[in-house]
Order: C-alpha cells, then sequence, then structure tokens
C-alpha cells in the first residue's frame, strides 16, 4: 500500500458529520468517492487505555484529517477548542465546534491531488486562510473527521481515541468541489396528548437523502418547561410518565426545536367501589354493623413523573375509606356462655355443661347450619349499607366530582401534593360519604336455631330489622 493510501485510510478517512440542525456533508468529487453509509463507516481506532482509577470525561469531537493520531496528548481547554502545542487541531462536538482555522491535510495549490498537505507544529494542522472553518451555524467541509475522546477532567489531557466518521477518499478526490452534497436532518415529534399517568415524551430521527441513520453518536441535550433536563451520547428519546402539559425542547449541536404535549386527564380515574371484611366484635351489643371510621384514611403519598416530568408529582391511585363489617361475638366459635344450656334440646342438650355458648348449644341440638345461616343475613345486611357507601364513592355526582378534583392536583413537591389531596379527601369523606349507605332490608322467615335473648334460650328466627326510608347514596 502507498504511503498516501495508508496515511488517508489509517488517519485521514477524511469528511463526516457536522453536527447543526440540517448537516451538511460537503465532500471532494462525491460522485466519484460517494459517500458511505454512516453504519458501514464505524472505523474503531482505539488509542491508549483507559485508566481505572482517574476521574475522566468523554465526549465527540471535529479534528482536522490526519489529527486523529496526534489527539492523545492534546488539551481540550474551557472554551471547547483542542490544542497540541501552539496548534489548533479541532473542537469538542458537544459544545459546538469553534470558529476556526485549520488545514484539511490536503494540498490546495494546484487544485487538489488528495496528497498530505504540509504539517508544522506537534499538532499537524498548517494554518492557511483557504483552508475550511469549524463553524456550528453549517459548515460545509472537504474533508474532517469526527471522533470520541475520553481526557481528564482536571487537566483536560486526552487519553483515548476512537473514530466515528470519516470520508473515504481512497478512490481519489480532492480540490474542494462541494458541488454534491449529502444532507443529514434532524426531525423532533413529540407525543401531541397523554393521559397523566402514562408513558409519553418525544423522539429525535436523523436521516439522509438514503434514508434513516443511526444517532448513537450524536449528543444530545434535552429540557422541559417544567424544569426537567437530560442530556447524553445517543440519548434519541426522552419518555416517561406524565403529570402535566409541557414544552420540550432538544438541541443537538447546531439543531434545536420544541414541541409540546398536552396532558389529558383519565378519564376512568374515580374512587374504587370498597369490600369491607367482616370481624367478630366483643363490643357490639346488636346483631351487626357497618363501620365507616368518622376518621378519613391517609391518601398515600404522592407519585413522581418521569422523563419531561421529572420532579412533578402527582396521585397514582384515588383514596380508599377504610370500612369493616362487625358481627356480634355470639355467633362465633369463643362467644359468651348463657346459663341454661342444658335444657335447650333434651335429650341431646343433656350432654352440655349448665352454662353454654351458642356454638356449643346449636352444635348439640344439630341445628348449627341454621345459625351459621343467619350470621350470613347479618352479613348481607351490612352489605346493603355498603351498596350506598359505594354508589356515593362511584356513581354519585358528588363523588365523582371529587374524584376529579382529586385527579387534577399535581405540582413541585410531592409533600405538597400529598397534602393538598388529602384535604380533600377529608372534606368528602366527613361530608357526603358519612351521609350514604343507611338504608338495608329486613330478613325474616329463616330456619329456627337457638338463641339466647333477655337471658332465657329461645328456638327460632330471631329476625333483622331494616331501614326502608333511610338514606342510600349522598345526596
Amino acid at each position: 500500500m502507498s504511503t498516501r493510501s495508508s496515511i488517508i485510510r489509517a488517519a485521514l478517512l477524511a469528511c463526516a458529520f457536522a453536527l447543526v440542525g440540517v448537516i451538511v456533508l460537503g465532500c471532494a468529487d462525491v460522485e466519484e468517492a460517494g459517500l458511505l453509509d454512516p453504519a458501514a463507516t464505524l472505523t474503531s481506532i482505539s488509542v491508549g487505555d483507559l485508566p481505572a482509577d482517574l476521574s475522566t470525561t468523554m465526549d465527540t469531537a471535529y479534528v482536522a484529517p490526519g489529527s486523529e493520531d496526534e489527539l492523545v496528548g492534546a488539551l481540550v481547554n474551557e472554551d471547547g477548542s483542542i490544542t497540541k502545542g501552539d496548534a489548533h487541531i479541532g473542537s469538542v462536538a458537544a459544545t459546538g465546534p469553534l470558529r476556526s482555522t485549520v488545514t484539511t491535510g490536503r494540498s490546495d495549490v494546484d487544485g487538489g491531488s488528495g496528497a498530505p498537505g504540509n504539517r508544522s507544529g506537534g499538532g499537524g494542522a498548517v494554518v492557511d486562510e483557504g483552508a475550511p472553518t469549524f463553524n456550528p451555524n453549517g459548515p460545509q467541509f472537504d474533508v474532517w473527521c469526527m471522533v470520541r475522546i475520553w481526557y481528564y477532567t482536571d487537566t483536560g489531557e486526552i487519553i483515548r481515541v476512537e473514530i466515528l466518521f470519516c470520508w473515504d477518499d481512497e478512490n481519489g478526490g480532492g480540490g474542494g468541489n462541494n458541488n454534491n452534497q449529502e444532507q443529514v436532518t434532524f426531525s423532533l415529534s413529540c407525543d401531541a396528548s397523554v393521559t397523566r399517568g402514562r408513558y409519553g415524551g418525544c423522539r429525535v430521527n436523523a436521516s439522509t437523502d438514503e434514508g434513516e441513520i443511526d444517532t448513537q453518536h450524536f449528543s444530545f441535550s434535552w429540557s422541559s418547561s417544567l424544569g426537567a433536563s437530560a442530556s447524553g451520547t445517543g440519548m434519541d428519546e426522552w419518555r416517561g410518565s406524565a403529570v402535566e402539559d409541557v414544552t420540550v425542547t432538544v438541541s443537538v449541536n447546531g439543531y434545536s426545536a420544541s414541541e409540546d404535549i398536552t396532558v389529558r386527564p383519565r378519564s376512568n380515574w374515580r374512587f374504587q367501589a370498597v369490600r369491607a371484611g367482616w370481624i367478630y366484635n366483643p363490643s357490639l351489643s346488636a346483631l351487626g354493623q357497618y363501620d365507616l371510621p368518622s376518621t378519613p384514611s391517609r391518601v398515600s403519598s404522592a407519585s413522581e413523573g418521569g422523563g419531561p416530568w421529572e420532579d412533578r408529582y402527582y396521585m397514582d391511585r384515588a383514596p380508599s375509606p377504610n370500612t369493616e363489617i362487625w358481627i356480634n361475638v355470639d355467633y362465633s366459635t369463643y362467644g359468651p356462655r348463657y346459663p341454661g344450656a342444658r335444657g335447650t334440646c333434651p335429650p341431646r342438650s343433656n350432654s352440655l355443661t349448665a352454662a353454654a355458648n351458642y356454638y356449643r348449644v346449636n352444635d348439640a341440638c344439630q341445628t348449627l347450619p341454621a345459625m351459621n345461616s343467619f350470621r350470613g343475613d347479618i352479613i348481607s345486611h351490612e352489605r346493603e349499607h355498603e351498596d350506598g357507601i359505594n354508589d356515593c364513592l362511584t356513581s354519585s355526582p358528588k363523588g365523582r366530582a371529587a374524584a376529579r378534583r382529586i385527579e387534577a392536583v399535581t405540582g413541585g413537591s410531592r409533600g405538597a401534593v400529598t397534602s393538598a389531596v388529602q384535604a380533600l379527601w377529608d372534606t368528602f369523606h366527613n361530608g357526603p360519604l358519612q351521609t350514604s349507605g343507611f338504608r338495608a332490608s329486613a330478613y325474616s322467615g329463616g330456619s329456627a336455631f337457638h338463641f339466647n335473648s333477655a337471658g332465657s334460650w329461645h328456638n327460632g328466627y330471631p329476625g333483622i330489622r331494616g331501614h326502608p326510608g333511610a338514606q342510600h347514596s349522598c345526596p
């Protein structure tokens, strides 16, 4: 292989991407050389080893062709320029390439022979008024390369280099003919509308006339009107759980675009129906009771959104009341004992002690299934009270309005959102909800069993009093 070919293939591979909104890839004699598909030109040349015990930074950079091998040991300056000795040999891409005048590494004296140009200094770059410039506002370069660099964060010294994209000039070409150019265009697309709590966000695509290209080597910077931000190489998407309306902005070097995302309320978000468990309550004198506490339950902590909605909060689920069905302990296996048990159903009850509970007496008298069935009637009566409470929660105008108000609460503080929702829930719980669920049916005519009333044992069906005129749902 000739000296010229090895220089061009191993070091020049000249001309790649300038990252602006519409990127112009201008190259000499395009028809002869041809633009390579970026996915097929990922020439990877790593120089040096990356120390594991030192603080480093990774970035992408534009460099003058022929300078890739000179980057190790060069310095990344605070203004984004890359220098070695007194020579400027490139610029950090993530901050936008700086305006500078450096040669392309080619001879421009006779129209461009494609041979390496003269070099001076340690950086391998020669100042020349006719050379292309690193220009963030829409550059057109005959030849240049984009590289990934790793450098020490404290000194800026570059310790590792990897070539990402270059122009393949092996087939000839030269001389600054930019008549044929390939454009790279970025386009931002965001979800126009997202339901609160659902996943949404934006994506950036990059394409040329040949079609879509890979964005993994481009450096993206994202921001939202709500204060969130993110950045990273190859970060062409920014998504998360939606909270509230937002404007999302993305920048890829010189390209910048913004789009609005509207966040819709959750149309099916409402208080959920309750299904209370039942327990025996030793202090209950009535047959049964539906317990809706006078003290409202504590609401769950607000949830955080993601992506453009990071550090914004909303309620992921609606509050729910704490409810229980209480049953008189007489109908348990461990209920209190009453005297006179031995005489309830002789001769079967003759084996009982003088005092026994409902369970022992009905088990001995073979009426235990009837007693358990009556306990079921008590529970059914209390479920009717629960039906009214559920109507208030899920179907009533007051329940739906309270749920909508809670669903819409968002903000920048988890504690503030949680407290605001708690206040709304307390108002609904202590008002409309407490007025619901009082209507329930009477139960009579069931199978007989043994029970104790006013100190005496009876064999029959005690019956359950109804509440026909009472309030059902909340008004």
